[in-house]
């Protein structure tokens, strides 16, 4: 062998010695082997005598460092690339999950729209089942009211009709009365001009009793009948009112519950119309970070690319020589640091998905609290809506009305004991 005069001399030749690392490897191999061999310790006396040996030995050993400095750096890159390699993996898989997750969140935020989009149509059937309530309630409101006008009416009619026909009667009692008094008077003048006829007299006075029992039993059933018809009316009068104001009340207490679940429902498409502005904000979110995931997989692409061009670029360096390898431990760190701001990077995007995870699941569980907060709406509608049976305050008001009458025909019938008597005195004068 040659041995080489200066250090460029061999920089050149040691890409000429091989074009693949394993080679290299090998000769260094030698060179070491040669080096840590026991032969230059026996061959030290002769490059003791000669120093020009010395000289031609000392630039071989200057080679074997230099040599053992690249080769240390290319394994160097090779682990880093291996790294890269792995680290690109899991930026992969780590995308592939991102991607996951955004879909499965466009999943929930249709499914939240549809939802919302469901209460929306239920708070309308609610509100139009109310309107058409209130309208069958005030329907059977006016419809009660014609009603009670048109008994009012009738019995008013029959009142005027027995006040006539007992102002008849009483007349017709009177002219009755009058007659009885002049035949009486012609009865007692008779019976002093006729001592004889006792028994003319007697059957005159029987019938005098007789008219007289059916006048009195006439005059009661028609101071009862307008008694009747007094308490009748004024109970119908009571019913009237009393169905006024609970009817009334109960429109006031429709109307208030009608009010407040106008405002609930105005509540409910407020927050529903917010939840849409949420939901329009995270799809928008949600699509920036798929222009962002998208970015890092160009980005990703490219550093794919670049670790090629840097393999290529190290079988170049393989060639070239030291000053490349230095060149490319230089672009492997900062490849690596690009890596590491790209997984840094997709770290945030998970972050970020996780927060709209969370976000999604607060509106699920705010849909399914107005879900509840109208179907209890729709229940106190429903529980607030029953009709009332009027039956029972008409059967109280009878109990208090046959109370009445009952004390009414007791004072009629000490009248009546009254009218007896005084007639009974008349006869015997």
């Amino acid at each position: 062998m040659q041995t080489p005069t200066s250090r460029p001399s061999s920089l050149q030749m040691a890409p000429k010695s091989s074009s693949s690392t394993p080679k290299v490897v090998r000769k260094l191999k030698i060179t070491g082997s040669d080096s840590d061999s026991p032969n230059p310790v026996s061959k030290m006396p002769k490059d003791n005598k000669s120093p020009k040996v010395i000289d031609r030995r000392s630039p071989r050993n200057q080679l074997i460092t230099e040599k053992k400095k690249p080769t240390t750096r290319i394994s160097e890159l090779e682990c880093q690339l291996s790294h890269l390699q792995d680290e690109l993996k899991k930026a992969e898989s780590l995308k592939r999950k991102a991607e996951l997750e955004a879909d499965e969140a466009k999943r929930h935020l249709a499914a939240t729209s549809a939802e919302l989009q469901e209460t929306r149509i239920q708070l309308d059937e609610i509100s139009e089942s109310e309107d058409s309530r209130l309208q069958e309630l005030r329907k059977i409101s006016h419809d009660r009211d014609r009603a009670w006008q048109s008994e009012l009416e009738a019995v008013q009619k029959q009142h005027e009709l027995q006040s006539s026909a007992l102002s008849s009667a009483i007349n017709e009692i009177q002219k009755l009365k009058a007659e009885l008094e002049g035949k009486k008077m012609s009865v007692v003048k008779k019976t002093e001009e006729e001592a004889d006829d006792v028994e003319l007299v007697e059957s005159l006075r029987t019938k005098v009793q007789n008219l007289q029992a059916e006048l009195e039993a006439a005059e009661r059933s028609y101071r009862d009948e307008y008694i009747q018809s007094t308490l009748e009316i004024r109970n119908a009068y009571d019913l009237v009112e009393r169905a006024k104001s609970e009817s009334g009340n109960k429109i006031a207490e429709l109307k208030s519950m009608l009010d407040e679940s106008r405002i609930e429902i105005q509540e409910l498409t407020e927050k529903s119309t917010r939840r849409e502005i949420e939901s329009k904000t995270l799809e928008s979110t949600l699509r920036d970070l798929m222009s962002k995931l998208s970015e890092k997989s160009l980005e990703i692409e490219r550093l794919v690319k670049e670790n090629e061009l840097l393999k290529s670029e190290r079988r170049k360096i393989e060639h070239e020589g030291l000053v490349k390898v230095s060149a490319l431990t230089e672009e492997s760190n900062k490849s690596g640091k690009r890596a590491e701001h790209a997984a840094e990077q997709l770290d945030a995007s998970q972050v970020s998905n996780s927060e709209l995870e969370a976000e999604l699941r607060r509106l699920k569980v705010q849909s399914d609290q107005w879900r509840k907060a109208a179907e209890v709406a729709t229940a106190m509608l429903s529980v607030n809506g029953k009709r009332v049976d009027y039956h029972a305050i008409g059967g109280k008001l009878g109990s208090e009305n046959g109370g009445g009458e009952t004390d009414d025909e007791c004072g009629a019938d000490e009248e009546l004991g009254k009218n007896r008597r005084n007639g009974g005195n008349v006869l015997r004068k």
